[in-house]
């Protein structure tokens, strides 16, 4: 909202909030500046009187759509950075939006979702969405007598209570895996974990066409039911609602996916809701945290630079042929492939006899692939995280403070303007495998104390 639209003399928060009362949306463009803007020794959405920490807490208290709309290469602020009453913005799945090739692409895919919320909206005559719900009159008896529950009808409630919430979790997984491609002439093709598509035999989806390559894209299941395209840097590329796939991108309920000669829809009707995300985080956190694992970030240097100076074909050739490489080089090793970025991917392994070895012969590969373009940055962490989701269906998504502070530790290697860069945690466990040597102390964003890094 823009101070000008908001009539003199008018207590703008009032109007803020009034505005509220009528918005379905909202688009909250963070940029690299969002949390830093302020007088010095300030943030301004640390004032909750800020118009924007207004419009965003008024937006999340009403659970309207707030949609993150992350610019210039910026990240989601971790749950730590945000104020209590925009923590849960934390957890509004983001769109990136480009200033380069992908600028036209990106916007596209936000204005087919905002007309996908736009007719999914159903609400009787006079009631607009975000108002608050009415409360429910309570039931009427028709006994005088006060209804006192023995300790049998408690346990009885208890059981009916255990019962409820076993179906909504058995609901909730199968709501999880509710996504597949459509095609003329194929039955649908149900997603579970990773989906790749090409003329191998060992794809699961494979192409009888002379246009597909052997291994031409995946479909990538990562965190809790988002599913990711990624091309890989096929001759004749994939194509997502008739735009070239330059870098993995997240897919849409109905979005049209082209490979060689073959069309598909994807399909994820059911949406999943923050609340669901959250919840699952939680339970996560508490049923499988403190596993050791080794994590690897991978991130492009100057990608957005990259982007706008190479025309579209070679740019989605450059960053699918760099993906497809690593890929094979991680899954050689052992290693998994968490999550794809726009310009990069954690990827990681779980901590046993074999992992140091494995993780060093990766790193040595990866270092020989750094001479070539893409320039890309490598960071490598060892600590205790959270999973999430089923192996079974190879989708196990990382969470905890160690992930991010493997993220962390790429911005600062970008800053330092190093090509491999290690924790003490991760040179302690590699021992002699490779030689390092100390890049210095450093303090390290959301995190207390200073740390000691090494360049590798």
């Amino acid at each position: 909202m823009d101070i000008a639209s908001i009539p003199i003399g008018t207590d703008y928060r009032s109007h803020i909030h009034d505005s509220m009362k009528r918005c379905d949306v909202l688009l909250t463009v963070i940029g690299p500046r969002w949390l830093r803007a302020g007088d010095v020794g300030t943030r301004r959405i640390d004032d909750p009187n800020d118009l924007v920490h207004l419009e965003v807490a008024h937006a999340l208290e009403r659970n309207i759509r707030v949609v993150p709309l992350l610019v210039e290469d910026a990240h989601m602020p971790a749950i730590e950075e945000l104020p209590e009453d925009l923590k849960s913005l934390r957890f509004r799945n983001a769109l990136r939006v480009d200033s380069g090739i992908d600028f036209h692409h990106h916007i596209d895919r936000l204005c087919a979702a905002i007309e996908a919320i736009g007719r999914s909206l159903t609400v009787p005559a006079g009631v607009r969405v975000g108002s608050p719900a009415p409360i429910p009159s309570p039931p009427q008896t028709l006994s005088s007598e006060p209804k006192i529950d023995t300790r049998e009808n408690a346990e009885a409630n208890a059981v009916e209570l255990a019962e409820k919430r076993r179906k909504a979790t058995e609901l909730t997984e199968e709501k999880r895996k509710a996504a597949w491609l459509e095609s003329h002439g194929r039955e649908p093709i149900v997603i579970q974990g990773n989906c790749s598509l090409g003329r191998s035999p060992q794809s699961a989806v494979v192409l009888d066409s002379p246009k597909a390559s052997r291994r031409h894209a995946i479909i990538n299941l990562q965190n809790v039911g988002e599913f990711w395209l990624i091309d890989l840097g096929s001759s004749n590329g994939t194509f997502l609602n008739k735009r070239r796939v330059h870098q993995p991108v997240r897919l849409c309920d109905m979005d049209q996916i082209i490979v060689g000669d073959s069309s598909f829809t994807f399909r994820q009707p059911q949406e999943i809701s923050d609340e669901l995300r959250m919840t699952m985080a939680q339970q996560t956190m508490r049923q499988k945290a403190n596993i050791p694992v080794w994590l690897l970030v991978a991130d492009i240097e100057k990608f957005t630079p990259l982007s706008r100076s190479m025309v579209s074909e070679k740019l989605a050739m450059l960053v699918g042929g760099w993906v497809a490489a690593c890929q094979e080089i991680v899954e050689e090793h052992h290693g998994e492939i968490d999550k794809y970025r726009c310009d990069g991917f954690l990827a990681y392994w779980h901590d046993d006899e074999k992992s140091a070895e494995n993780v060093a012969a990766v790193l040595q590969k990866l270092k020989q692939l750094q001479r070539n373009e893409p320039r890309f940055r490598l960071v490598l962490h060892h600590g205790l995280v959270a999973s999430g989701g089923m192996r079974s269906m190879g989708e196990e998504s990382l969470i905890g403070k160690e992930v991010i502070f493997a993220f962390r530790m790429e911005k600062m290697a970008g800053s330092l303007g190093i090509l491999l860069l290690a924790s003490a945690a991760a040179k302690a466990k590699l021992e002699s495998l490779m030689k390092c040597e100390s890049a210095g102390v450093h303090q390290l964003k959301g995190f207390e104390g200073e740390y000691e890094f090494f360049k590798c």
